[in-house]
């Protein structure tokens, strides 16, 4: 069962001694989340973020990870129109050759020999 809790904080500090309160109780660091704004310029854009403590800007992991999903969908995308259009040209051949042999067929079925 999920359990969501929320607080309103004053300051980005004190909501910060929060989630330390709740790291200590045993609360699991990826189960809590700040959700805040920057009126007391709390936010440096300096500051490197890895919350997952890998040695990795998330950011940069997550703009990577973007990036790579964005060339995957871009380039499926062609492929699937080309394989359709294959499969539109193989049955205007299939019913063009069945056709013909149908024709062929009864042809040579009604054509009276002497």
């Amino acid at each position: 069962m999920t359990v969501t809790i929320s607080r309103l904080y004053d300051n980005y500090t004190d909501a910060q001694q929060a989630v330390r309160r709740l790291e200590t109780a045993g609360v699991p660091h990826s189960d809590i989340s700040i959700v805040a704004n920057n009126s007391d310029s709390w936010f440096n854009t300096d500051k490197r973020v890895d919350r997952d403590r890998d040695g990795v800007d998330d950011r940069a992991e997550g703009a990577g990870a973007g990036a790579g999903i964005g060339a995957g969908v871009i380039a499926s995308v062609p492929l699937a129109v080309g394989i359709s259009a294959l499969e539109i040209i193989v049955v205007l051949v299939q019913a063009y050759v069945f056709t013909l042999l149908t024709a062929v067929f009864i042809g040579m079925a009604i054509h009276v020999h002497h």
